[in-house]
């Protein structure tokens, strides 16, 4: 019973269980305080991210889709395909979007945004989705501006590596990672594999068609870039809030 109370009692009056007498113990382990971070020090959380918003964003997504599909539906191939169809259209207004609000996200982070060169990305499959126009000049023109916007994406990240290098470590840990990651994907390589005419060969027979894979790989374009449109315009809210926070 006296050993259980002793441990009952604090340090600093521990009763000696032989002897009955009370003996002054020194604790063993200091108990540093507590801190809390200021709230400038905590990092960013959603960034303005919501739910609701996150529903819109789907349901904004879904309802361009079933437009699109529509349209595919009841237009004919000439006036979807064309080179100013509706998809191509479609393509360059979601491209130069996507760029604009990435340029405005970049002035609010500062020279060494990882939307700088990002940016200059889009701006470059602008240029490519505009070869048609530009190769009206001479073959293979659309390589030039093409070239150019290529070097002042090499010339700014050459001029600051390390502060890219740390925004685009700050933007990966952001929502808008994922989207961009994912839609990026679509574009590049599932709209590439989709649109291989000897899948469709292999798939159709007799029945191939050339407009089919040029169909299935343009709208498998044209939901990457929406997606990345909306992943762009969720970069500029999330650099948006990260400039206002006190």
């Amino acid at each position: 019973m006296c050993l259980v109370l002793s441990l009952l009692r604090p340090p600093s009056a521990v009763t000696d269980s032989v002897l009955g007498h009370p003996i002054a113990v020194q604790a063993d382990v200091a108990v540093a305080p507590l801190k809390v971070l200021p709230p400038a020090a905590l990092p960013p959380q959603s960034g303005g991210i919501s739910p609701a918003w996150g529903l819109s964003m789907l349901l904004a997504f879904g309802v361009f889709m079933l437009l699109v599909a529509a349209a595919v539906e009841r237009l004919s191939p000439s006036v979807l395909l064309g080179e100013w169809g509706l998809l191509e259209i479609l393509q360059l207004v979601l491209l130069s979007s996507s760029a604009l609000f990435l340029f405005r996200a970049a002035k609010l982070e500062g020279h060494g945004s990882a939307m700088h060169p990002l940016t200059h990305l889009l701006l470059i499959a602008l240029v490519r989705e505009l070869d048609g126009p530009l190769d009206a000049v001479w073959h293979g023109f659309w390589k030039l501006p093409a070239l150019g916007v290529l070097a002042l994406c090499i010339q700014h990240i050459v001029k600051s590596p390390r502060a890219i290098l740390r925004s685009l470590e700050q933007h990966s840990h952001a929502p808008h990672a994922g989207l961009f990651l994912g839609a990026s994907a679509v574009v590049l390589l599932q709209s590439r594999l989709l649109g291989r005419q000897s899948l469709w060969r292999s798939v159709l027979g007799d029945d191939y068609v050339y407009v089919v894979p040029r169909l299935v790989e343009e709208a498998s374009e044209l939901a990457g870039y929406a997606l990345i449109f909306l992943a762009a315009v969720q970069v500029h809210r999330w650099s948006r809030s990260i400039a206002t926070e006190p």
